[in-house]
């Protein structure tokens, strides 16, 4: 029952997971959905706009892969804050050098990298804070919640364009959910 994760031993970890996931997917699905456009928008070709969201990607696997690895030999929580803020800085830096088409492509790798690499984490955290028969809801419930911000962190981007925002400071101002979903990470009682 959801209600279970809703009584006193399990709140806390709910309330932090749904918030977590929430921004941490905001900043995903915006970085996903507009890394080829804005790179477009900041002056790289087609191509360019095309090879980074392929390159950002490609980070991304490198970064599940060896965070999995560095699973088994460091704690948990404290490697998923590491990735965060480091996916977070990423963004920034990516932002800040947008127009400069190498420095980008090579950027891109860090923020696929530590970016996709911190939601692994999270799909292995939030697990661990339940017990085995709510395990599966507690699971559900939590990506359920990180896809709505999924979709309207793309969505904001899209209004924030229209108005005229530069892709450089679109990046900085998604990176701030990252931050904010490793305050929550950062709070969440793993003992």
């Amino acid at each position: 029952s959801v209600r279970r994760l809703w009584t006193t031993e399990y709140r806390g970890a709910t309330t932090l997971m749904w918030l977590g996931f929430f921004m941490i997917m905001a900043s995903m699905y915006f970085v996903l959905s507009w890394t080829p456009k804005l790179l477009m928008d900041a002056g790289s070709s087609t191509k360019q706009g095309i090879s980074g969201g392929m390159i950002l990607h490609l980070g991304g696997i490198i970064g599940q892969l060896a965070f999995g690895f560095l699973s088994a030999k460091f704690a948990l929580k404290r490697l998923i804050i590491i990735y965060m803020f480091v996916a977070a800085v990423c963004m920034i830096l990516f932002g800040m050098y947008s127009h400069e088409s190498i420095i980008a492509m090579y950027i891109a790798v860090g923020v696929g990298f530590f970016l996709m690499g911190a939601i692994t984490g999270f799909y292995t955290l939030c697990p661990a804070l339940y017990p085995a028969d709510i395990r599966a809801t507690a699971m559900g419930w939590a990506i359920g919640i990180g896809r709505i911000g999924a979709i309207f962190s793309p969505f904001v981007a899209g209004v924030l364009l229209d108005l005229e925002w530069t892709s450089s400071s679109l990046f900085i101002v998604f990176s701030i959910p990252m931050l904010v979903g490793l305050i929550f990470v950062m709070s969440i009682r793993t003992d």
